[in-house]
């Protein structure tokens, strides 16, 4: 993805502000999970990363174009856990299996609002796996605070040729290799909940 990013702002030298590249992505999550022993949990995820360049073109108009990364997928944990008087912990492996999609908007001063996204290519199917770990902390009357922390490789990642032809106009005829997306990850999610024992 920052690939298409790197071109679009060396193939427009007018730009006042260059589009800055993605890193994490951002978003919510919502689980359901039992540990007691073992540790089973599944979810659903949605995360996304907005970025911006604006500047005055070779036809002197001044514009602004956004770019939005998106991804949506299921999530389900299996391991070993342990959880006693609202306390737990849980480390096990993760799947993430879902898709991404790039959006893009161009609007100009006179426009009345930013106008919509539109999606510059057709979904992409990732899957991802690898080691999660869980800390449970009760605060009160079953209600508890979580962190998990999570590292995923990327099985099935995609590969950005079309968007980078879509976005900056060119048929890149090199190496397309450049433009996958391994969608290896790092990540983490702060979570309130309410827990149930037996």
């Amino acid at each position: 993805m920052n690939q298409v990013v790197d071109n679009y702002n060396i193939s427009r030298s007018w730009l006042d502000q260059e589009m800055g590249t993605f890193g994490y992505l951002g978003g919510y999550s919502s689980e359901v999970g039992y540990m007691n022993k073992i540790w089973l949990e599944g979810g659903f995820n949605w995360r996304y990363r907005k970025r911006k360049a604006f500047g005055t073109d070779l036809f002197g108009d001044f514009g602004t174009r956004q770019l939005k990364f998106k991804s949506s997928c299921y999530g389900a944990t299996i391991g070993w856990g342990v959880f006693e008087s609202g306390f737990g912990f849980g480390i096990g492996a993760r799947t993430e299996l879902g898709n991404t999609k790039l959006l893009s908007r161009v609007y100009y001063p006179e426009d009345s609002g930013k106008g919509k996204f539109e999606k510059v290519n057709d979904h992409f199917f990732t899957l991802k796996s690898g080691p999660a770990i869980r800390i449970i902390i009760p605060i009160t009357g079953g209600v508890y605070a979580s962190l998990l922390l999570h590292y995923q490789y990327g099985i099935i990642g995609n590969n950005m040729t079309v968007s980078d032809q879509v976005i900056n106009n060119t048929l890149y005829s090199g190496n397309q290799e450049i433009f996958d997306n391994s969608m290896h990850t790092f990540g983490f999610s702060i979570s309130i909940g309410a827990y149930h024992e037996n």
